[in-house]
């Protein structure tokens, strides 16, 4: 099943790799330290880049066909009915700060005056959050599926 949903994770991971290698090849060759120590370096210049990243870097993003209005009030119905509580900050993010989530939705306009688009990103502030993330990506897939279409 193709969910389309995207986030930069993968990309984080191979800066990581590339930067640490790169560290570790440095201290290896020219500074003429130990091999195990290289290896050392590598993981940590891997875990400080991966770790430091911020949490809009590991968002889930997807872009719906709907206008900025109708996209609010899906995302709305989606965590009333989960019984999910939420603060609005603005007119176009959730805050779920008891779950450590974030939903912040964006009016994209694309060329040629095509339909109004939505870009839904659903951002963690915390490792426990990505089940329930993944529960919100379903719930709000279903929620914004044209009804009358079984896609």
């Amino acid at each position: 099943m193709k969910n389309d949903w995207q986030n930069r994770e993968f990309n984080l991971i191979l800066l990581a790799l590339v930067v640490g290698a790169g560290a570790a090849f440095v201290a290896v060759r020219f500074l003429r330290l130990n091999f195990m120590l290289g290896i050392v370096i590598f993981m940590i210049v891997f875990f400080l880049i991966f770790d430091r990243v911020s949490a809009q870097h590991k968002a889930l993003v997807k872009l719906y066909q709907a206008s900025l209005n109708d996209s609010i009030l899906v995302v709305q119905n989606v965590l009333t009915e989960k019984g999910i509580p939420y603060r609005k900050s603005g007119a176009d993010r959730f805050l779920l700060e008891r779950d450590g989530i974030e939903i912040s939705l964006k009016h994209v306009q694309r060329r040629y005056g095509g339909d109004p688009c939505t870009v839904l990103k659903l951002i963690p502030h915390d490792t426990d959050s990505w089940h329930l993330i993944f529960s919100l990506r379903d719930k709000l897939d279903d929620a914004f599926r044209p009804r009358g279409m079984n896609l």
